[in-house]
C-alpha cells in the first residue's frame, strides 16, 4: 500500500470536487503544500551549535584516550562546560551513533571512549 500525501489527497479532493470554488481553494492549498516542501533546509543556530560541540567533545575525548563518564567530561571539557548533563548526553549519545565514540559498561556504569 502506498503512503497518501497531503499533495495525493488534495488531487483526489479536486478531481472529485464539483463546485469550481471550492477547486480553486484547493488548489490554492496543493500549491503552498508544495512550495513548503520544496528547497533545502539549512541547519538552524542550534543544530551548527551542536555541531560544533561534537567536533570538540570528540576532540576532547581523542586527546584524553580514555574512557570517561559524561560527569568526568562536563567537568573536564572545557568546551561543554556550561551545559547541561542532558544536553552532554544527547551529544556523545550522537557521537556513538556516528561510530566515533564507543560505551563501554562497567559495574553499571557508562563510559565513553573515542575511536580515533
Amino acid at each position: 500500500m502506498e503512503k497518501i500525501t497531503y499533495v495525493k489527497a488534495l488531487e483526489i479532493a479536486i478531481n472529485d470536487a464539483t463546485d469550481e470554488a471550492v477547486a480553486e481553494k484547493l488548489e490554492a492549498l496543493k500549491a503552498s503544500i508544495a512550495k513548503k516542501n520544496t528547497g533545502a533546509k539549512k541547519p538552524t543556530a542550534q543544530q551548527n551549535a551542536n555541531a560544533e560541540l561534537k567536533v570538540a567533545i570528540y576532540d576532547f575525548l581523542c586527546e584524553v584516550g580514555e574512557a570517561m563518564t559524561i560527569g568526568e567530561i562536563s567537568k573536564a571539557c572545557e568546551a561543554v562546560a556550561d551545559i547541561s548533563t542532558q544536553r552532554l548526553t544527547a551529544l556523545v549519545h550522537q557521537l556513538k551513533a556516528d561510530n566515533k565514540v564507543e560505551r563501554i559498561e562497567e559495574k553499571r556504569k557508562a563510559y565513553f571512549k573515542a575511536i580515533c
